[in-house]
């Protein structure tokens, strides 16, 4: 029983789970218990009386089965994305490695690519977050700008 933020609303929910769930080369849609699990922990991610934003339903992503999101990357890459999503912080590369639970040379070997499909961004010095793209303002207007999960609100960046 709980809300969409007013400034998130339903269709930007569809368009985030829509790109993280389905492959781009591929007529594939997501399954109905994706996006269902992805709902559910954005709705125990958020404080009693608290809508659902971009921020909560971003970090629920993290928490859905690794190889279901981003279906077009390779299995380590995915786990990466994931732990970035569930992140509440941006995370420096050893934390990455412990959380996707992957080796050094995997991390070196995906970062790069993940950094050039925009899923990837690096807020300091060895400090990395997850990025959405295909998240677009709250309009029916597709942007080319990504959004970073862990700002303080829902805003566009490079």
């Amino acid at each position: 029983n709980r809300e969409f933020s007013a400034e998130f609303g339903v269709k930007s929910c569809l368009r985030t789970l829509l790109y993280a769930f389905c492959h781009p080369q591929e007529d594939r849609l997501a399954a109905p218990t994706d996006i269902a699990e992805v709902l559910l922990a954005a709705d125990r991610l958020c404080a009693d009386h608290e809508s659902i934003g971009i921020q909560q339903l971003v970090q629920a992503l993290g928490f859905a089965h690794p190889s279901r999101v981003y279906p077009w990357l390779a299995p380590s890459a995915r786990a990466i994305v994931c732990a970035l999503l569930r992140a509440e912080a941006p995370l420096q590369r050893q934390d990455i490695v412990a959380e996707a639970s992957i080796s050094d040379s995997s991390y070196d070997r995906h970062r790069s690519k993940l950094d050039e499909y925009g899923l990837l961004v690096e807020e300091g010095k060895h400090q990395y977050e997850s990025a959405v793209p295909g998240e677009w303002e709250y309009t029916d207007t597709p942007q080319t700008d990504v959004l970073t999960h862990t700002a303080p609100r829902p805003t566009l960046s490079h």
